[in-house]
């Protein structure tokens, strides 16, 4: 069996909200653990020089002791792009329900504005 992007999107389509929600979860934990540690470790070594530790499994394996010994900036950087995903998610639903909110009030009515010449 091959992996087909076609057939993918296609499965995501016909699945249901919470198994959506379960893919992205998924994915963006696995971009947080996977990836991101690469490329934090990518831009200090271009900017800073080299790890002090070591090369790049010394940085890794700082990293993995960091999220076994339950450190908030590790986990932050694990959990980062799921948390970006549903504070953007939460905007956009607050953004729309103001609209909304703002559409469904009675619009005050313009008065005409008095005139200054006696009547």
């Amino acid at each position: 069996m091959t992996f087909s992007i076609k057939l993918f999107v296609e499965r995501l389509r016909s699945a249901s909200r919470g198994e959506r929600e379960l893919w992205l979860a998924g994915f963006t934990i696995g971009f947080g653990l996977f990836v991101l540690p690469f490329f934090i470790y990518l831009a200090g070594h271009m900017t800073l020089g080299a790890y002090e530790n070591g090369g790049l499994g010394a940085f890794l394996l700082d990293f993995l002791k960091g999220l076994v010994r339950p450190h908030l900036a590790y986990w932050l950087v694990v959990l980062g792009p799921y948390l970006l995903i549903e504070l953007a998610r939460g905007l956009w639903q607050m953004r729309k329900r103001l609209r909304t909110h703002l559409a469904s009030r009675p619009q005050p009515s313009r008065a005409a504005p008095p005139s200054d010449r006696p009547g």
